[in-house]
């Protein structure tokens, strides 16, 4: 399979979770910034990037508790090259969405530039 046929295929088969926060993100609904979904970051495949931001949105489901020396290593792979990474469980997301939304928003919120949510240059 190629990078495309990958992507596509993870894009087909998100995890409920994934879908419910794909709700949230796309259509710039989240503070008005654009998210991409199963894209790949560094060499791995992201489940949501914000690459204005330069943030990365992972949904970890009980598979990941296997991987979490992986999961490290991706995550400082990311983080090395400017990437800011978020981790969400997937009971989380399906049990309290709105919280989970809350958290990111104000998460985001600290990182867009003050020019951004203002639309004035930080004086």
């Amino acid at each position: 399979m190629d990078r495309t046929e990958v992507v596509r295929d993870l894009r087909r088969n998100m995890s409920h979770a994934e879908k419910l926060l794909w709700t949230v993100l796309r259509g710039h609904r989240m503070l008005g910034l654009k998210f991409r979904r199963q894209e790949w970051v560094c060499g791995y495949v992201a489940d949501f990037l914000c690459a204005s931001l330069r943030v990365v949105i992972e949904v970890d489901g009980e598979y990941h508790r296997a991987f979490r020396a992986r999961d490290a290593r991706r995550d400082s792979r990311m983080r090395a090259h400017g990437y800011y990474v978020i981790r969400l469980k997937n009971d989380d997301v399906e049990r309290n969405l709105q919280q989970v939304v809350q958290d990111l928003t104000h998460a985001l919120q600290r990182m867009i530039p003050k020019r951004s949510r203002t639309g004035q240059a930080h004086q």
